[in-house]
């Protein structure tokens, strides 16, 4: 049988830690840990307030969303997880979770992929 050592509890107490932190992450909880972890926007490399702006109204527009799932859509075509949405949004990853379902409903898809394509070929729409 196996001892376990203060040493062996300690660092399974800093695993168990860990793994916690990790489930709370996903769940939309820990906000510390995910926002250090949001990248920059991947397809702008800086936009500004009135591009984010423009962009929603070109979705609420084309695709006939309501304003916050607009704002909802936008964040996934740029590659936002639905945590950091939440975050950027101020709202619960649950809250999130709701609009992208709504969202995957309207415009009959089955995936955020699928829905960023909407949202792309509505930019492309409105520019081209």
């Amino acid at each position: 049988m196996k001892t376990h050592t203060t040493a062996n509890l300690k660092q399974g107490n800093k695993l168990t830690r860990l793994r916690s932190e990790s489930a709370l992450a996903r769940t939309g909880n820990c906000e510390k840990t995910i926002t250090s972890q949001i990248n920059p926007l991947s397809l702008t490399p800086h936009p500004t307030q009135e591009m984010i702006s423009a962009a929603i109204a070109v979705l609420k527009h084309e695709l006939k969303l309501t304003p916050r799932q607009a704002e909802v859509l936008y964040w996934m075509s740029e590659g936002k997880t639905n945590e950091e949405i939440g975050i950027i949004l101020e709202c619960s990853f649950f809250t999130v979770k709701a609009h992208a379902k709504s969202i995957f409903a309207r415009l009959h898809v089955d995936s955020r992929t699928a829905a960023a394509g909407f949202a792309h070929r509505a930019f492309a729409k409105e520019q081209g």
